[in-house]
């Protein structure tokens, strides 16, 4: 009896051994490649090149709506914030202005397929954004002590891409600044703004700074694992490539190379998700992450694949 007994526990411990560790390795494969991820960046971490996309910022159209209130371009407000982020190479505006100039094209607002193409040959840009002011307007609440003026300023961008011609991601933002204005009875000025220049100011770089975000968002992260311990492993990404704590990766075994049966070319790579890692301590060209989850049938080597996984989202953003 207690033989019997003995047996059943074993295989109900051996059962959920088993099942353990399938769900881990399930889990893993219901993690899928982040959308977009171009197999010609894993060509360039193997050359050991850095891997950032080239980016051209269009002259926004309805700018007018801003004249005499704002002194920077909208267009020059989106450069650097997404100069601050670190993950693009930004094409300078005077090369890109040189290039209009001398090709005759109209490059602002919406542009069509072919245009955005030639762009992206001439400038060397795989992407292009093209943006809109929407609308840049102000109203006034008597609040009794004070009136308060809100400032509201909207934007839409769309991104493009020149390997293409598709928008591949579209998204609107609000910026809004209040400003309190205090008057005597007689409308004499007691404290607050003469104008509100300022205040379009913020409002537009508010706006721009959540367009911004999602740009950023289109950019996939990619790196090497540099050495394994138990418990993580460190990689070549830091500050510099716009890394932060928190960022989650996904690591890669790659295998052979997939060739084109005419052209015999390789236009990819077989790879395998072996693991998943979130970052924890950022050095300038280096970090460390913890491993979330492991195929234990695949150990995590140094020369794997790191690559960033995160929501891409397209829509309204207020």
């Amino acid at each position: 009896m207690l033989y019997k007994i003995f047996a059943v526990i074993s295989i109900l411990l051996l059962f959920t051994v088993n099942s353990c560790g399938n769900k881990e390795i399930s889990s893993l494969n219901d993690i899928s490649f982040p959308p977009g991820l171009d197999d010609s960046a894993i060509d360039s971490l193997r050359a050991g090149k850095k891997v950032k996309e080239n980016l051209a910022v269009l002259d926004f159209e309805g700018a007018e709506k801003l004249k005499g209130k704002v002194d920077a371009t909208p267009a020059d407000i989106l450069v650097s914030s997404l100069e601050k982020t670190k993950l693009y190479n930004i094409i300078e505006r005077n090369k890109l202005e040189s290039i209009i100039k001398e090709q005759n094209l109209q490059l602002s607002g919406i542009i069509n397929e072919a245009t955005a193409v030639e762009m992206g040959n001439l400038a060397g840009a795989e992407y292009l954004i093209s943006g809109t002011i929407t609308s840049a307007s102000e109203s006034k609440v008597d609040k009794f002590a004070y009136t308060l003026v809100k400032i509201e300023v909207g934007v839409d961008v769309r991104i493009i891409s020149t390997t293409t011609g598709k928008v591949v991601l579209s998204g609107s933002a609000t910026g809004v600044q209040e400003e309190k204005i205090i008057s005597t009875s007689g409308g004499t000025l007691v404290s607050g703004a003469i104008d509100y220049n300022s205040a379009y100011g913020k409002a537009l770089r508010t706006a721009i700074e959540k367009v911004g975000q999602k740009v950023s968002d289109l950019s996939i992260l990619c790196g090497i694992v540099l050495s394994v311990s138990k418990d993580g492993c460190n990689i070549d990404l830091g500050t510099e490539n716009g890394l932060a704590t928190g960022n989650k990766f996904i690591i890669v075994r790659l295998g052979d190379p997939i060739v084109h049966p005419v052209t015999k070319k390789n236009i990819g790579w077989n790879k395998k998700i072996i693991g998943t890692m979130k970052v924890t301590k950022i050095q300038k060209n280096i970090s460390v992450g913890s491993i979330l989850e492991k195929d234990e049938k695949t150990p995590i080597i140094a020369g794997d694949l790191v690559i960033q996984i995160k929501d891409i989202t397209e829509g309204t953003e207020k």
